[in-house]
């Protein structure tokens, strides 16, 4: 067949449409309405509930704001985000090789129709539902039907987009193409279900613990209401302004905005995120994984010596090994070997039932007119009396034997050259604390030969040396596809961060296990897919740029939960205690509404804030988190209390709930200051957004306190006597934390 004609091609996609599946595009409305359904809106509608019954219009008015604020501001980042998303979708879209105008040519998949003849071959996804008119090919049809088992097609069968072809070469005729298609999935490369992140997962279960805190605090309340044989119905606005406190309203808009924004960056660099949470991950890596052929050397694999065990002459063993290559879809070592012919000006042999290569047998092979069966690949599956020592004639490239009747011809000595920055790139990973581990199908010399030069330190193992202990491991050689997975498990499982680079298929798999997942650029459309990070650069030297990215996000969301954490417990605890010893609640339900969504903002627009510069993966855990927090709530608390008491015994209760809401503000304010810092808070300067945040809420809260507007008045000197206060105490504070910080880390380098 020859396939079809240009303008017959331009005809039918005018008439059928491009061959693709728009992806599902986000509503204003659906985004609004589905952040007022789940366990946070539950939580915040019960307490508007609770206001409507006690009749308090205004305040329950105050909880629809809050709730609608969260709605909108997070559908509005939801929105940000699919535009980002339709726009990597659309440079993922992959290429395939296609006959027309008699030629074989590369062109967008997008632009396939049916009848269009088309070539595939190991690692490439099926672009269109397509019929086989010749060869055989393994295909994985998971991404279609779900099944992770291969099946093997041949001539006459239909295989459906969206598979993925895990061996073997075949021309197909496509038959369905684009929303005609049967699996409806031909080019849509986006991952529509990310996972949550170590960070998200560490920050929700924080969350949960909270709300444990206050089903505690509930109980006391309740308690404390019964032996004053009072009705229960006294402690419902209370319980419903502890569920105003704890509820993170902020905590998804923080982390899409802090997302969002590193995302922006790199997209700005060429660098794309097809998976948020990977960038935060970036910040805790400390295992990289690193595949050698494309990544740490350049796509330019040549041939540089023959070593001739046979009487035929050098020409016609270039001849013969170019006969075992792939002339459709060539690889790197089959382009070298086709160059290499070329170069010689010698002709093809004719050749007839093609094995295409096999990643078991790591070889592949044809039958050749006038000669027999040729085979070509890793010397030691196809020489079965191979001796090792011969792997001194690599000096450190890669060997491949020819044979021909299962009878050794030649081994051949290919180059693939390290890229100039692979080991300066190393050495700035390294310095981040991060441990980079090679991952090569070579054998264990030419691993070695490439480790020291790009100055990867530690063993050169075998992947079943893969046991026990795995830290002075710092490369793996004789590596198979199915390897790879085994290894970023085996490193998972030791509690390591693990970050996968690569760039061909056999990668696919493993960059999607590990945490921090990231394909070149010059990666397969199928590894592309998996990887949460596809670098605009081939090599590994923008992976930097991800990981302080990664830093960048990682602080400000500490940042977020310190404050979180500390304010939350200092507010719940000074409710709790207030209304227990004189049966009123310290804070007004306006107060804390105000109080909520002031907090909220600065939160928000951390995303922005300036951060320090790391040098070591980040390792925050519940428990230190708890720690630090316990330090700042201790602090704030016992002086909210002391001020509570002082001023209860001097003004009424509406003058108390306005001295206790502005100082509750100042206290939030100066918190986040002296939690985005592991040093003197007064010495980092926070952006320029977090400051005018921080501004406008202290301006507003003294404003409020001074007009009296939705709480009782206050005169100026109270506010200057709590401004104070709380400078002093912060600056205390801060000196225990600075403490704090000393201590851990010391605790961290010594283990």
């Amino acid at each position: 067949m020859t396939g079809l004609s240009s303008q017959e091609a331009a005809r039918r996609l005018k008439e059928m449409g491009a061959n693709e599946v728009p992806l599902p595009q986000p509503s204003w409305v659906r985004e609004i309405t589905s952040r007022l359904w789940g366990l946070n809106a539950w939580l915040l509608e019960g307490a508007l509930a609770i206001e409507f019954l006690m009749g308090k219009t205004v305040q329950a008015l105050f909880i629809v704001a809050l709730l609608l604020f969260a709605a909108i501001n997070g559908a509005a980042n939801k929105m940000r985000t699919a535009r980002s998303l339709r726009g990597l979708n659309q440079q993922l879209i992959p290429t395939v090789r296609v006959r027309r105008d008699d030629r074989w040519q590369t062109i967008s998949a997008s632009k396939l129709v049916p009848g269009d003849l088309i070539a595939l071959k190991q690692g490439e996804l099926v672009p269109a539902d397509a019929q086989i008119i010749a060869g055989t090919i393994r295909v994985n049809e998971r991404q279609v039907s779900g099944e992770s088992a291969e099946i093997t097609r041949s001539q006459g069968t239909v295989v459906l987009s969206g598979a993925l072809v895990q061996s073997g070469t075949a021309r197909l005729l496509v038959t369905w193409t684009g929303k005609n298609s049967r699996s409806g999935k031909t080019v849509s490369l986006i991952n529509q279900h990310p996972h949550q992140g170590q960070l998200q997962q560490l920050l929700s279960q924080i969350i949960k613990d909270l709300a444990i805190v206050d089903a505690v605090l509930v109980v006391v309340l309740v308690v404390a209401a019964a032996l004053r044989h009072e009705s229960l119905t006294i402690t419902l606005p209370l319980v419903a302004l502890l569920i105003i406190a704890t509820i993170p309203i902020a905590m998804p808009a923080s982390f899409s905005v802090a997302n969002s924004i590193e995302a922006g960056v790199l997209g700005h660099k060429g660098i794309l995120v097809n998976e948020l949470s990977s960038i935060q991950e970036a910040a805790k890596l400390n295992v990289l994984l690193v595949d050698k052929t494309g990544t740490l050397t350049v796509d330019q694999t040549r041939v540089v010596a023959i070593h001739n065990r046979s009487r035929y002459s050098e020409d016609q063993l270039i001849q013969l090994a170019e006969a075992a290559t792939n002339r459709e879809n060539p690889s790197l070592i089959d382009q070298a070997l086709q160059a290499l012919l070329h170069d010689r000006h010698l002709e093809r042999l004719e050749r007839h039932e093609i094995v295409p290569f096999d990643f078991q047998q790591k070889a592949s092979g044809a039958t050749v007119a006038d000669f027999g069966t040729v085979r070509l690949g890793s010397p030691r599956p196809l020489i079965p009396d191979w001796d090792p020592s011969e792997e001194k004639l690599a000096r450190g490239h890669r060997l491949l034997a020819l044979t021909l009747n299962d009878q050794p011809l030649a081994l051949f000595a290919l180059a693939d050259p390290l890229r100039k920055d692979s080991r300066a790139v190393i050495k700035r990973l390294q310095g981040q604390g991060i441990r980079v581990i090679m991952l090569t199908g070579d054998d264990l010399a030419t691993a070695r030969a490439v480790a020291q030069t790009v100055g990867l330190a530690g063993k050169i193992v075998h992947p079943t040396e893969l046991t026990g202990d795995l830290s002075q491991v710092g490369g793996v050689a004789n590596v198979l596809p199915e390897d790879k997975l085994a290894i970023v498990k085996a490193f998972q499982h030791r509690g390591a961060t693990v970050g996968m680079i690569g760039d061909g298929m056999n990668d696919a798999p493993a960059i999607s296990q590990a945490q921090v997942g990231v394909a070149t650029a010059n990666a397969l459309p199928v590894t592309k897919q998996s990887a949460g990070v596809i670098l605009s650069k081939a090599g590994i030297g923008e992976l930097a740029e991800v990981i302080e990215s990664g830093h960048r996000v990682y602080q400000r969301m500490m940042t977020w939960t310190i404050t979180k954490l500390a304010r939350t417990a200092e507010l719940t605890i000074i409710l709790t205690l207030g209304f227990c010893y004189y049966g009123f609640s310290p804070v007004s339900t306006n107060g804390l509404v105000l109080l909520a969504i002031l907090n909220d903002l600065v939160t928000i627009v951390l995303g922005t804030d300036r951060t320090e510069s790391k040098w070591h993966p980040e390792n925050w855990t519940r428990a230190r988190l708890a720690q630090l927090s316990a330090i700042l709530t201790a602090g704030w608390t016992i002086l909210g209390l002391g001020i509570l008491i002082w001023t209860r015994a001097r003004y009424g209760t509406g003058t108390t709930s306005t001295i206790i809401y502005v100082y509750l503000i100042f206290s939030a304010m100066l918190t986040i200051c002296l939690s985005r810092t592991t040093g003197a808070w007064f010495k980092s300067r926070p952006s320029r957004a977090v400051r005018l945040t921080i501004g406008l809420n202290l301006l507003l809260t003294v404003a409020l306190a001074l007009g009296g507007w939705g709480l009782a008045p206050l005169r100026p000197e109270p506010i200057l006597v709590l401004a104070v206060l709380v400078l002093v105490a912060g600056s205390l504070l801060d000196v225990l934390k600075v403490k704090f910080y000393q201590v851990t880390e010391n605790k961290q380098n010594q283990a």
